[in-house]
């Protein structure tokens, strides 16, 4: 793969490359971040930053999900599969996009039910990939934004506390 050149209008096309080359930059500045506090992105040189470029337009958010989704995969179904979910009734999942985790845990545990948040842009793809899926009645879905109301993150814990968890991966790995 190619750099993406240096403006941040990128095509359908060069989406996922943009993305990759972008993050690996900025991983780059990842210490000089952990010391300053201060954002090592494009804000820091006043353009806007790759998730609100990705964000702006939803079929370029529906891409990006999408290109996001088959490293996600790779993992998510073999947990959903392996994990034991019987003392378990509901499961959350901050940031659930294409609602993939869910969807892969409540396909494979017909008693779990499960509820996603994400911001409010994500909802028309989100709940598209849930009626697909055929689990509008044990998917349920959440949308605001942290950074602007932080309440959301308390409402959205306390909820969430009836099933914790409180496993690590290493106990599916046998």
């Amino acid at each position: 793969m190619k750099p993406p050149p240096t403006t941040t209008t990128v095509s359908s096309r060069s989406q996922t490359d943009f993305a990759f080359w972008t993050a690996v930059k900025f991983w780059h500045d990842l210490p000089e971040t952990l010391r300053t506090g201060r954002p090592q992105n494009e804000t820091k040189h006043g353009r806007k930053g790759v998730f609100e470029e990705l964000y702006a337009e939803l079929p370029r958010l529906e891409r990006f999900m999408g290109a996001m989704t088959g490293p996600s995969r790779i993992n998510l179904e073999p947990f959903a599969a392996k994990f034991n979910f019987c003392n378990f009734t509901t499961l959350s999942d901050v940031g659930g996009a294409k609602e993939l985790w869910c969807i892969e845990a409540a396909k494979k545990h017909p008693h779990l039910h499960c509820t996603s948040f994400d911001l409010p842009v994500v909802e028309p793809i989100s709940k598209r990939h849930i009626i697909a899926a055929g689990l509008s009645d044990r998917i349920g879905t959440a949308f605001g934004d942290f950074f602007k109301d932080p309440a959301l993150f308390t409402w959205f814990e306390k909820h969430s506390r009836r099933s914790r968890c409180s496993c690590t991966l290493q106990e599916t790995s046998s």
